[in-house]
Formats: structure tokens, sequence, C-alpha cells
């Protein structure tokens, strides 16, 4: 199961006030309640004319450990052909008992285009450590939540005046596990700060019309919400 939104569920009737300009409007809220669900899309809810770019902010909760993944969409659907390249920055911090800060480290990995080799991945991967973003350094515990600040600049023109789409923003895992270690509980915080890139246009992928984030492994769990947010021209 998914979680579409394709319009406003944060507001009830009656009239709402613009934002003004350069201010953040409310475009659409995404609550899981019920049950969980298999990734949380906005789609069909992009409109340059009259947002200059888009927030998206909250907390996701997966149901067993994993990273969060982020698609952009083309009519409706999460492009998951070789699309996407990106870098980031992981620095996790570990608690021992008496609270202290025991583990600090930090780390990067980039993955840019090449026309001879063309090194592009299926997806962006929040918190992955290797040239091709598939092995994950951290990822988030089961059933704990994650915090999440984006920003995203879509080309939904398709002629490139935003040179193709881009996500950039911080993510945060609280009492997160490491790779190489199925059982790691570590009570503390792993932040990634991330920028990635959806090559649409170049690759002719087709008009950017929303975006789907999702776990790489099990489902976002009931209590997850984030919200879609218009930067107002």
């Amino acid at each position: 199961m998914s979680g579409i939104i394709s319009d406003n569920l944060g507001r009830g009737s009656g009239l709402v006030k613009a934002a003004s300009a350069g201010g953040m409007a409310v475009i659409s809220t995404a609550n899981i309640t019920g049950s969980a669900v298999s990734e949380i899309a906005f789609d069909a809810l992009f409109d340059d004319t009259l947002y200059r770019a888009y927030k998206i902010i909250g907390n996701l909760k997966p149901t067993g450990s994993a990273y969060m993944c982020i698609r952009f969409n083309v009519s409706g659907s999460a492009v998951s052909s070789d699309s996407y390249t990106g870098t980031q920055t992981v620095t996790a911090t570990q608690h021992n008992a008496s609270g202290a800060i025991s583990y600090h480290w930090g780390g990067s990995s980039a993955k840019y285009p090449s026309p001879a080799s063309t090194p592009y991945n299926n997806k962006i991967g929040l918190g992955t450590g290797s040239y091709n973003f598939g092995n994950p350094i951290v990822k988030q515990h089961s059933r704990e939540y994650m915090n999440l600040d984006f920003t995203i600049f879509p080309d939904t023109t398709g002629t490139g005046n935003t040179f193709d789409s881009t996500v950039m923003g911080n993510l945060t895992y609280g009492h997160y596990g490491v790779t190489g270690d199925g059982n790691s509980c570590h009570y503390g915080t792993a932040t990634i700060s991330h920028s990635g890139k959806f090559w649409g246009r170049q690759l002719s992928r087709g008009v950017v019309t929303g975006i789907t984030l999702y776990p790489d492994a099990g489902n976002w769990d009931v209590g997850s919400n984030i919200i879609l947010y218009g930067v107002k021209r």
C-alpha cells in the first residue's frame, strides 16, 4: 500500500489566507494512520507559477531498520531507472550509559555523471556510503522516528530552466544501526546532509510531476507525518 497525496489533506473548509511573497504555504499533508504504507508520494502538486521551490518537513518511522530513499515522479509514477546522482556527509555520535559522547565519525560519498560511463543510480539513498550508493553506512532503528527537512527544486517544464531536478537538505536518524552489525542500536544521533539530482531532461526521462519517499526495506509505520510546503514567488 502506498500513501499518494494529490490534494491538500491538511486544510478544512473555509477561506485560507494566501502566504505573502517569499513565505511558505502548506500544499499537502501526509498522515499515516490505520496501517503502514510502502511509500509516500506527493504528485500533481508542483506549480511553478506560484512557487519558486518546495519544502518537505516531518517525521517518518520505518517498520524495520531502514534508510530513506527518494525518487522523482514522471507522469505520476516514481522513476526507478538509473537517473540519479548525489553527494552527502554523514556524522554520528554514540552515547554510553553515563550519557557522554563516546563515538564520533564522519564520511562522505558522491556520485557524478560522466558521458563516458554514465554512473547513475536508480534512487537517492540517505545514509549510504559506497560509490554506487548501494551500501548503507547508517540506518534508522526499527519503529523509531527519523526527522527530515528537505528543499526541492523540480524541473517541471522539461526545458531545463532549472537544469533538471534537485533535492537537498538534512535527515536525522535516532537510535541508528551501523552496517555490518545487524543487531546494533546506538543510542545517539546520525545526521545526513545530502544533495541529490534527478537528470530527467538530460536522460530524456520526462517532465517531473512529483516526488516519492520510501524506506529501502519494510514500510512507513503508523504515526509518520510529513508536510509539503511551497515557497511563494
